[in-house]
């Protein structure tokens, strides 16, 4: 089946190092020692060659958490045995992100077919992950600031920024009944590549928008790249793969980098 992702995780009370690939149906863990992939999928997964997976390393929790847009539940790999889905049955969710000690899983479903009573602006929480995803104890955020879906979130500083189809949300933890604090930027589209979200350090988050043009954001202001930038992008990416580009970045040179399909090449 094909590769859709890949993802280091560090497990801190091994001391431990994986490099774990998703692809459509499964997981595999690279075995430095047989120099082969070994499958740590436990059950199979559902995806496709289109799956744009997620995934995050919750140190505190010990294990890498990841979600495959949603075809399955989210899961945890701990470095040793099988993937396993969360515990407290996690909604399905496209995106997740954690955040001051939460996890969040945005853009859910109860069911797994994202028609309604599919949820694409609202984020469910939880400080005990492999636990507890009781919908029934105000755990969630609604971004109901516009109505497109939530698409990407990531931190950046002391703030979660949310990327929706149709604009970008900044979030602080104020703590206290009211946990949360929103404010909408004045930016007028929305991402269009989820996987173009990429960290560049102190200079805050590239990700390619819905107008296919790519920004940098620090969380309070958005500005576009360089026009010679976006004038070679436009010149040789195919619009409709636009979607599933893939940014990465190399802290070592400073250097962005996107992958993205050129005409009929793959």
């Amino acid at each position: 089946s094909a590769i859709v992702g890949m993802a280091e995780f560090y497990a801190p009370n091994s001391a431990t190092s994986s490099l774990l690939r998703m692809r459509t149906v499964g997981v595999d863990k690279w075995n430095s020692s047989s120099h082969a992939w070994d499958n740590v999928t436990g059950t199979a997964l559902t995806g496709d060659a289109n799956t744009r997976p997620v995934f995050h390393t919750l140190s505190n929790e010990g294990y890498i958490v990841f979600t495959n847009e949603g075809h399955d539940r989210p899961r945890k790999y701990t470095g040793t045995g099988n993937t396993a889905t969360l515990g407290g049955t996690p909604p399905y969710a496209k995106w997740l992100c954690p955040f001051v000690g939460f996890l969040f899983l945005f853009n859910t479903s109860t069911d797994g077919t994202f028609a309604l009573p599919a949820d694409p602006i609202t984020a469910y929480f939880s400080d005990t992950p492999d636990s507890n995803w009781d919908t029934c104890t105000g755990n969630a955020l609604i971004f109901d600031e516009t109505p497109g879906e939530v698409r990407a979130a990531q931190t950046y500083g002391d703030s979660l920024l949310v990327f929706k189809s149709d604009a970008l949300i900044q979030v602080r933890f104020v703590g206290g009944i009211t946990r949360f604090q929103r404010r909408k930027l004045q930016f007028s589209q929305g991402i269009l590549a989820p996987m173009s979200l990429q960290s560049i350090g102190e200079f805050g988050l590239i990700f390619l928008a819905t107008d296919y043009n790519l920004y940098q954001t620090d969380g309070n202001q958005v500005q576009p790249l360089p026009l010679a930038v976006q004038k070679a992008l436009r010149e040789t990416m195919t619009p409709s793969k636009a979607p599933y580009v893939s940014g990465y970045v190399d802290l070592t040179n400073e250097t962005y980098h996107l992958l993205y399909q050129r005409s009929s090449s793959t």
